[in-house]
């Protein structure tokens, strides 16, 4: 499976299941956020296909925020979400990044398993105001890249 990740401005067309519809931004925000200088849309291209997508905000020097991240639902379960963070993971190390954050929603164990696989520690729990997120952590100069 040969996945690369192409930089982009606008959201694609994923479907995802319904269950996960909940989990990720509304897409008109989604829309707002990669018009900021700060972020940054990648396409998720599997054997020449888009089959998911990342958003990326730079909040600091050389930190960022996994924002978003899907994978359409005809290519979960297949190892493309790992092997697209595994990616994007090398692009921020070549990019000297110190520090890669994300939060997923209580309840999504898939998003929590993809992230713990590839070496993020929980840092924090949101549990206010109808948000109930669990902060993730992953420090490259701490955790060897897979």
């Amino acid at each position: 499976m040969m996945i690369s990740l192409v930089l982009t401005k606008e959201l694609p067309k994923i479907e995802l299941l319904d269950s996960q519809v909940k989990f990720v931004s509304k897409p008109e925000r989604i829309r707002e956020g990669l018009k900021q200088e700060n972020c940054s849309g990648y396409n998720i291209i599997c054997n020449g296909r888009i089959v998911g997508f990342f958003l990326l905000r730079n909040y600091a020097e050389n930190e960022y925020f996994l924002w978003d991240m899907m994978i359409d639902k005809k290519y979960q379960g297949k190892g493309v979400g790992k092997a697209a963070q595994s990616e994007l993971m090398q692009i921020l190390h070549s990019r000297e990044a110190t520090v890669l954050t994300t939060t997923y929603v209580y309840g999504n164990d898939l998003s929590r398993h993809l992230f713990e696989s590839a070496g993020f520690r929980e840092h924090s729990v949101v549990n206010e105001n109808g948000i109930h997120e669990v902060n993730m952590i992953y420090h490259f100069n701490q955790v060897p890249l897979k």
